[in-house]
């Protein structure tokens, strides 16, 4: 078995590649479904397989005959990630990865039966309770033993000098991400990785809250300029962590119940300097990989009104200039970065010496926009000439988190990283009276 036309379709062929047939397809919306992972039963009567979603459900196991018929969940009614399971060569354990709100544990359940969805099938059964994260797994050939990579998602908040490269830990080595800044430097907000959960405290790290809670998983903090609020995103389609697109909500600083501003694909919010209002972009049609549909919005925080800025079609990203004279936003491809003068009320592509760019972010003075470049380097450009220039190099430094090119910038201008702290190893589990 196997996927092709950029997995949405699932073929089957003899053992040589020979006589393909397609079994199933997903429905081929840009961002749209895909599949992965299928597997064949032992006595090849039906076969299995994860879709991953729109963007708007979470990951979940499928069965279907082998001639393509009868295809259907194999849990009903369960709003919960599920993937890449596979059989016992005995048939008689089914085993797969479901999501517990920070990582992946192995679960299995009880094959009776031979249908797509045996009639007697027993509830699974967790065989794993973290503190590590499982993936790829496997049966032994006498079904006694299930292999699994175990994987450490701890990380460590690190600060680098610029040019250098050195570094020391920062807020004491949390395993954070998305860390953000109050204007007067004095106040700090971050996610924690791999839980998903936004915090604030003091740039020493005392006076720490928790402003979220699962299912709920944050992401881009930004502080009001004022510091008494703090606009974020919410993850979508990430581990299944949490159903439908990504919304954009608003949270005090000192703790409150997160206010919902703009829901439906919307991501990276960013303050205007005077507070008055946020930008944003995203889709629409109310999902997140949207080619060719995803524009920049403004939303006035007295009235909630949004207004489109003319000419963002395809652009993301957004980031208002600490001196409120531009926003800078990634193209779609996201070989391209933009700056928006609100004086001129045009956009303008920037200069590069790189392919790639990724996470925009202004320097303190509004001199200069950083981003991740060619090699995964950080490089900034200068506003006033639109020269690029190399900040650090990051080829050898193991990162982790969410998506692991991320990085911030200290209010003293050295670079945020969150390193991987962890490891990988494979772990076998004995399995006994299945």
């Amino acid at each position: 078995m196997y996927s092709a036309n950029g997995d949405k379709d699932l073929y089957r062929a003899e053992n040589d590649g020979s006589n393909p047939r397609r079994v199933l397809s997903v429905p081929n919306p840009i961002g749209g479904p895909i599949i992965a992972c299928p597997q064949v039963s032992p006595d090849a009567a039906q076969l299995r397989y994860t879709v991953f979603g729109d963007m708007q459900s979470t990951p979940t196991i499928w069965g279907i005959g082998m001639d393509g018929s009868n295809a259907q969940p194999l849990f009903a009614n369960q709003n919960v990630a599920m993937r890449c399971g596979v059989w016992s060569p005995d048939g008689r354990l089914y085993a797969f990865h479901r999501w517990d709100g920070s990582r992946w544990n192995l679960w299995a359940v009880r094959e009776v039966g031979n249908t797509i969805v045996p009639r007697r099938m027993q509830q699974p059964v967790q065989l794993t309770f973290g503190p590590l994260s499982y993936e790829s797994s496997t049966f032994s050939r006498d079904s006694k033993t299930l292999y699994a990579l175990g994987i450490d998602q701890q990380g460590e908040l690190a600060a680098y000098t610029q040019n250098s490269g050195q570094s020391t830990p920062y807020l004491q080595g949390i395993s954070a991400s998305y860390v953000a800044f109050s204007r007067d430097g004095q106040w700090v907000a971050y996610v924690a990785y791999p839980e998903g959960t936004l915090w604030r405290s003091r740039i020493d790290g005392s006076e720490r809250r928790q402003l979220t809670f699962p299912p709920m998983v944050a992401m881009l903090p930004r502080w009001s300029p004022d510091a008494k609020l703090i606009v974020f995103a919410t993850m979508s389609g990430v581990g299944g962590m949490i159903g439908g697109p990504a919304s954009i909500y608003l949270v005090p600083a000192d703790g409150g119940n997160p206010m919902l501003l703009v829901a439906g694909g919307f991501n990276d919010p960013t303050w205007s300097p005077d507070g008055a209002s946020i930008a944003y972009a995203g889709c629409p049609k109310g999902t997140d990989e949207c080619q060719g549909e995803s524009v920049v919005r403004i939303l006035d925080i007295k009235t909630m009104g949004s207004r489109t800025i003319p000419g963002s079609t395809d652009f993301w990203s957004p980031r208002w200039s600490p001196d409120g004279k531009h926003l800078v936003a990634l193209g779609a491809d996201r070989h391209s970065l933009w700056l928006y003068s609100f004086a001129k009320s045009s956009w303008m592509k920037l200069p590069s010496a790189t392919q790639v760019f990724d996470w925009p972010e202004w320097s303190r003075d509004s001199r200069y926009v950083y981003s991740i470049g060619k090699n995964e380097d950080i490089i900034r450009i200068n506003i006033s000439n639109r020269r690029p220039e190399l900040v650090l190099r990051m080829k050898d430094i193991p990162r982790t988190g969410w998506w692991g090119d991320w990085f911030g910038i200290t209010p003293d201008d050295r670079i945020l990283l969150l390193r991987s702290k962890g490891g990988e190893d494979l772990y076998a589990f004995d399995l006994k009276d299945h």
